[in-house]
């Protein structure tokens, strides 16, 4: 597992010198954290984005990054709610997550592969 695949790293989430330095915001149903403020690991350089428009919930929504463009649409169709696509500007699919024995993909980037293989938990067991 690369370093820079797991969110709660790139959000500056870690657990250093035994101290727990983690936000305690709620989270987006659970699998990733909010942020109250921001965290002082991010680079002056980072890219921020933002899950916006849902359409019920984050399975159908949009993400918006930098001017505030839309830079993906997040959709789980009615019809196969056991899947949900991530699309690019251009309509193409881009990642993929399948909920039953759930397994994930990122064209490009990484094969399909068990979420828990992709994004690992802390040695504690208590947080990714």
């Amino acid at each position: 597992m690369a370093f820079n695949m797991n969110p709660y790293t790139q959000g500056g989430w870690s657990n250093q010198s035994g101290q727990q330095t983690w936000g305690t915001a709620p989270s987006i149903f659970g699998a990733l954290p909010s942020l109250t403020t921001t965290p002082r690991s991010i680079q002056p350089d980072s890219v921020t984005f933002q899950f916006a428009q849902f359409n019920t919930t984050v399975l159908n929504c949009v993400v918006v990054g930098p001017q505030s463009r839309v830079a993906y649409r997040i959709v789980t169709e009615a019809t196969t709610p056991s899947c949900t696509i991530w699309k690019d500007n251009e309509s193409r699919n881009v990642a993929m997550v399948q909920w039953q024995n759930p397994t994930l993909e990122i064209r490009g980037v990484t094969p399909r592969q068990r979420v828990r293989d992709w994004l690992r938990l802390a040695p504690d067991q208590r947080f990714v």
